[in-house]
């Protein structure tokens, strides 16, 4: 597992935090876009979808403290992530394929974002931190402030942010339309200790968002709402048996609109209103079975609801309907164990188990009349198994290096808007899409394997992998039927394919002495190919990261080098086209003073100090990337 740490105390001297996030306004798809095996597809300024090792969208796990959440468009303009900021959150983390099933069947991998949470004090205190940002390349402004109250057996954590940002320009100099956008998101956790060993919390988060861009999209969204809440009750004894339990019970509500009304020369406006509700249960338990065995148990349940809508507004017409995905619900109860077995001093061996059952129903009565045209013997409903086994083995081969093998087999549920969707547009592409009931699941192969050196300075690590997926689920062209978009070439009907293979590398670099100098870099590459040999689409190209670090007392300076690969193996049929390399490099100051036992942090810096005009492989219909950026930041800790 890579897990990133977010530090809630002054990161001036943290160069790992510095690395994931050294600007205090990074969102959370800046920060995830640096972990190694991750990578961002971009379709504006805000609200990038997260992929792992080339796979996106249902192929991964992305939950918040475990706690299942599903976008509401599906346009995939709200991926889970836009919904969380990173004052929200303690940590990011990843697992790779099979192994990431704690929180659901995958062949991807699963993404967890886990929650800030409040301490406990000997006595009373409140602790607080405010502050501000400023950056020139949108005139934006990112206000971010939050609280800390806490007693012996009570505690209480309370963060707000909000962000507006116009439209940025890129590097030669020209605004990007329908870029900017506004934010607001506040939670609050409240902690109360019940003993020594449990305590029980609760957590709100919500988040609403106004007039965000998408300048590779031909809508932009109106707005976009998130209410997400859990209580939680945990135990805790490092000493007995029963090591840790863990039992939630959460849920959470979005509200997602879509519309072109700020777009000119179209035919006609559309809306396209989507919601998304959640309700979950889950308990996890961490058991001692001997001084060499620990064995996890999970169990879990969730509801998932969705339904989206479109309204078209011809000049001069009536108002025409249509469900581009009826109203469906998805229930899906699942059970995970998984040993963790030190066999002795040298090696470890972790295996693990999911088991989940799907119930999939679609009831609506207009929708299921819109399938039947396609699937004239269309089944309302459909139960499924799904399943999932990996293996982990380490070996320590000497007191500074350790080999690892990784092995899984996994299953993959089709989504919701895979099944059922309904003349779904893809930009990227430029084709409707229709869903498809009777399709199969994805069965994955995994192999990984890992090659760790560790010394009191050095950290190197290298993971090459290969995933095979059958039953490779994608969109098949049919020249028979017309599409409903205007100006679209054509439609294409969710199928299973034959087999694709993903296979690539990541390879991490940290140097972390004592003295004033410190050194992170990371690369990451994947190669993906279809049965017939071609290349498989939205495949990330080489990317390495490189950033050093000198810092003296409470001061420091980041320089930082990114640089990308040209990506040449596309897919034509998808859409695609060659994207070139490119090179840009950022410039990064702190300083922190101490007034008493209150700080002063200053936070500065240039970014793509060449005014580079660029864009990644993943950033749909080329739209190129902000140019030479200065920023500032002022925060005042108490």
């Amino acid at each position: 597992m890579t897990e990133v740490r977010i530090t809630t105390g002054s990161d001036g001297g943290n160069a790992v935090h510095n690395f994931y996030r050294p600007n205090k306004s990074f969102t959370t798809e800046d920060v995830l876009s640096r972990i190694p095996a991750l990578s961002m597809t971009r379709r504006s300024n805000y609200g990038q979808e997260p992929g792992i090792r080339g796979l996106s969208g249902s192929r991964i796990n992305v939950s918040l403290d475990g706690m299942k959440i599903f976008g509401a468009c599906t346009d995939k303009m709200d991926p889970v992530t836009i919904y969380v900021e990173p004052q929200n959150l303690e940590s990011f983390e990843v697992e790779t394929g099979a192994c990431g099933s704690e929180h659901g069947s995958t062949a991807g991998g699963s993404l967890n974002m886990k929650l800030k949470e409040p301490d406990f004090s000997v006595k009373p205190e409140v602790h607080g931190l405010t502050g501000i940002t400023y950056h020139s390349i949108a005139n934006s402004i990112f206000g971010f402030a939050s609280a800390d109250i806490s007693n012996r057996s009570w505690a209480f954590k309370l963060n707000n942010v909000y962000r507006k940002s116009e439209s940025y320009r890129s590097g030669d100099g020209t605004v990007v339309p329908f870029s900017g956008y506004e934010k607001n998101n506040l939670s609050a956790s409240l902690k109360y200790l019940l003993s020594e060993k449990q305590s029980i919390k609760l957590d709100l988060l919500t988040d609403n968002g106004y007039k965000i861009g998408f300048p590779a999209l031909a809508m932009d969204v109106r707005d976009a709402h998130a209410l997400i809440g859990s209580l939680s009750w945990k135990y805790a004894s490092p000493k007995s048996t029963l090591n840790e339990a863990d039992v939630k019970v959460y849920g959470n509500s979005i509200r997602h609109m879509m519309d072109d009304r700020d777009r000119s020369g179209l035919v006609m406006h559309m809306d396209m209103p989507g919601t998304s509700k959640t309700n979950g249960l889950d308990a996890k338990v961490r058991m001692n079975i001997s001084k060499n065995l620990n064995i996890t148990y999970k169990l879990d349940y969730y509801s998932n609801s969705l339904f989206a809508e479109m309204f078209m507004y011809p000049e001069g017409g009536h108002t025409m309907y249509m469900l581009t995905l009826p109203e469906t619900k998805r229930q899906v109860a699942g059970i995970y164990i998984s040993p963790e077995w030190n066999i002795d001093s040298l090696n470890k061996l972790t295996i693990g188990g999911r088991w989940d059952l799907a119930f999939t129903e679609m009831n609506d009565q207009l929708g299921l009349a819109q399938a039947k045209i396609f699937y004239p013997n269309i089944d309302s409903s459909y139960v499924v198994n799904v399943r999932s086994i990996f293996s982990d083995y380490e070996r320590k081969l000497s007191s500074k290096f350790v080999a690892g093998l990784q092995f899984g087999l996994a299953e993959r549920l089709p989504s919701s808007q895979e099944m059922y969707g309904f003349y779904l547009y893809n930009r990227l592409d430029n084709h409707d899409y229709i869903g498809n009931p009777e399709l199969k699941k994805e069965a994955s192969t995994q192999m990984s394997l890992l090659l760790r050196y560790t010394s009191s300075s050095w950290n190197l690590g290298l993971s090459p992998f290969v995933n095979q997926i059958n039953c490779f689920i994608e969109g098949k062209r049919d020249t028979s039927l017309s599409s409903m978009t205007v100006g679209a070439e054509g439609v294409k009907i969710y199928s299973n394919s034959d087999a694709v293979i993903l296979k690539g590398a990541e390879l991490t670099v940290k140097y972390l002495s004592s003295g004033p100098i410190s050194l992170i870099s990371t690369g990451k590459f994947v190669y993906g190919q279809k049965s017939d040999g071609t290349a498989l689409w939205q495949i990330p190209p080489f990317k390495s990261l490189t950033s050093l670090k000198y810092r003296i007392g409470l001061y420091s300076l980041q320089a930082e080098a990114e640089y990308s690969a040209a990506q040449n193996r596309v897919d034509l049929d998808a859409g695609e086209t060659a994207t070139p390399s490119y090179v840009i490099f950022h410039l990064r100051l702190n300083a922190v003073w101490m007034i008493g036992k209150q700080s002063l942090e200053f936070n500065a810096g240039i970014e793509n100090i060449t005014d580079r005009l660029y864009h990644e492989h993943l950033d749909w219909g080329g739209v190129p990337r902000p140019g030479r950026n200065f920023y500032g930041t002022v925060a005042f800790r108490f």
